[in-house]
Formats: structure tokens, C-alpha cells, sequence
């Protein structure tokens, strides 16, 4: 027999393993398991849930189960940006709140999920409900997760793609030519997010040292701290971006649809195709002048600040693929002019 904070897990006769334990109210609930550690696993989730004031009533609807659930799982841990966005999800599910845990079905959500007609927001409300169904699996409130059955059609994200130096060259004369194009060619210059981009002050350029301090960022119009650890980094001060920040000075942006404006109009001025780009295509296109130049990827990593090295490696291996054509040029080129 195995014991938890004096609870004592016990196998059964059907072989399946049990325990008990008291909430706050002095009422009593069984925790069931296949193994002694699933039975653990249950019972000390069940612990944190009466910490976190969450009984175990089986009779709350999928509005009441996600408001708890956003309350004592999300909202500890997620940015004040990021959990209004998980509320935001929580509200497009609306029509489905009513109905209770215990009678809440796959092919409800399915056709919920069908009617939403953005995959992006598809993808991302089904993520709501399928992560506070599983925690109300293990919690017990349910006795199936009813998404595992969903059908989701994938959402594939728009590929951004680097652009070529040739229109490099042209978007660079139009930003130095339109009043507050240095966000852009900081991006370009540095491989900043727009919204790091945007959070700069001159306190976080250090000209002397040749250095930028990466520690804020701007989300939905409002100075946040960075999107991950990787984030908050300090990174090399180029003498291209140096030159270019002397010359046209930082620029303040009132909000998101002057940005915007901006892009366009730099865009027109230099002919690149909107319908082909997006700002993050200039950070794409520093990582991959980075694996043009050879840069090492883990440095590379660092001056995107990406917490993922799979996402750095993604750049570097499309240039690899490339240069694997024009080196494969070179063979056929070599049996072209001997074998003939």
C-alpha cells in the first residue's frame, strides 16, 4: 500500500486501485485508479483542486467548468494579454455553456467548431475546450474527454517568406524615405518582432557598446513584458542599424492601424506585394541572410530570441535546401562539359 499527506491507496478486488480523501466542506469523495500511480496522479489533482476551491461537482455546465478552469489554471500562469485572449475564446463558445459536463457530446462540439468560419480561430477555441475537458477528465468531472473524436481541420499558417535582395535593396530606399520607417528597418537590420520594435527607447540602444536591450514588447497597443524568456535578451547593435537609428531617430507609434498604414505605404513605394508579405517577412529575412552568411544557428537563435531552436532551424534549412540546388548545378554542369 502506498500513502499521500496520510492518504492511504488501496487495490481493489477488481483490481483497480482507490483512495478517499475530505474537502473543505467535510464531504467526502473516492479517487480510482488502474494503477497505484494513476490513483496518485487523481488524488493529488484532486488536492490542488480543493486548494484552488474547486469541488468535485459533477453537475457543472461546460460555462460554469471553463470559468473555473480559466480561473485557477490559466490565469496564474498566462499574461494578462494572453488570458484575455483564453476569455475571449471561452466567450465564442457561448452557445455550448448551458449544457452540462455529463451530457456534453463529440458530435455537439464537432458541429460547433464546423460552423466557425476562421481556422485560425477555429483552431485556437478548440484548443480552449479540449484543454479544460481534459483537466475535467482527470478532475473526474467527466468520464470521457468528448473532443478526443473531433475531426479539426488543420489551420495551416500563412508561410512568411524572406525577401530577395533585390527587393530588399528597394524596401530599404522606401523606408529611409518615409517618417517612421526605422521600426521597419530595425526589424530587417536586427531581426526584431514588430512589437519589440516598437517598445524601444533610447535608454535601450547603447551606441558605445554596440548593444540593444531587448525587454518589452508591444501587444494589442499596450507595452508588455516579452513573449518568453528567450525574448529578454541583449543583442549585438549592428553598425547598419546604428547608422540608421543616428540618422532618422526612434519614432513613436499611437497604435496598431498607423503601423499598418505605414507598411502599406513603404510597400506601394518599393513594389513589394502586400498580398506576398507581411512585416514578420523582414525578421524571416535577417534569420535567413543569417544561414546565408553562415551564421551560427544557436547565435542565430539568440538574436531572434527564440525559445524554440526548431523554429531557427526551419530558416536554415530552406537555405540549406536551396543551396543544395545550385551546388547539385555544379554536378550536372561538370558530366555537361566532359561527357559530351
Amino acid at each position: 500500500m502506498r500513502k499521500y499527506k496520510g492518504k492511504t491507496i488501496k487495490k481493489r478486488a477488481d483490481g483497480r486501485y482507490w483512495t478517499r480523501y475530505y474537502d473543505k466542506e467535510g464531504k467526502q469523495h473516492s479517487v480510482y485508479g488502474k494503477t497505484q500511480n494513476d490513483c496518485l496522479v487523481k488524488l493529488k489533482q484532486a488536492l490542488k483542486d480543493c486548494a484552488n476551491g474547486i469541488t468535485a461537482n459533477k453537475q457543472f455546465t461546460l460555462g460554469e467548468w471553463l470559468t473555473k478552469w480559466a480561473e485557477a489554471y490559466k490565469k496564474p500562469k498566462q499574461k494578462k494579454n494572453t488570458y484575455k485572449k483564453t476569455l475571449e475564446h471561452i466567450r465564442a463558445l457561448k452557445p455550448l455553456h448551458p449544457i452540462k459536463l455529463k451530457d456534453l457530446t463529440t458530435l455537439m462540439i464537432q458541429e460547433f467548431l464546423i460552423a466557425i468560419p476562421y481556422g485560425n480561430k477555429r483552431k485556437k477555441v478548440y484548443g480552449i475546450i479540449n484543454g479544460a475537458l481534459k483537466k475535467a477528465y482527470r478532475c473526474e468531472y467527466v468520464r470521457r474527454n468528448p473532443c478526443d473524436n473531433v475531426e479539426l481541420v488543420n489551420y495551416k499558417q500563412a508561410e512568411h517568406l524572406p525577401l530577395s535582395i533585390d527587393e530588399e535593396k528597394r524596401f530599404v530606399k522606401a523606408a529611409e524615405n518615409e517618417k517612421g520607417g526605422i521600426l521597419f528597418l530595425i526589424m530587417l537590420y536586427q531581426g526584431l518582432r514588430i512589437g519589440e520594435a516598437r517598445a524601444l527607447l533610447e535608454e535601450d540602444i547603447d551606441f558605445e557598446h554596440s548593444k540593444i536591450s531587448v525587454n518589452k514588447t508591444f501587444t494589442n497597443n499596450v507595452l508588455d513584458t516579452p513573449k518568453t524568456d528567450a525574448s529578454n535578451r541583449v543583442i549585438p547593435l549592428f553598425k547598419v542599424t546604428a547608422d540608421a537609428i543616428k540618422k532618422l531617430g526612434l519614432w513613436r507609434y499611437k497604435n496598431d492601424k498607423q503601423v499598418y498604414g505605414l507598411w502599406k505605404r513603404i510597400c506601394e513605394k518599393a513594389e513589394i506585394p502586400e498580398d506576398k508579405y507581411t512585416s514578420h517577412s523582414l525578421r524571416v529575412t535577417f534569420g535567413t541572410r543569417c544561414a546565408e552568411w553562415k551564421i551560427d544557428l544557436k547565435t542565430c537563435q539568440k538574436w531572434m530570441g527564440h525559445a524554440d531552436a526548431q523554429i531557427t532551424l526551419n530558416i536554415y534549412m530552406k537555405v540549406r535546401q536551396e543551396f543544395e540546388v545550385k551546388e547539385s548545378d555544379k554536378i550536372d554542369t561538370y558530366f555537361d562539359t566532359y561527357y559530351e
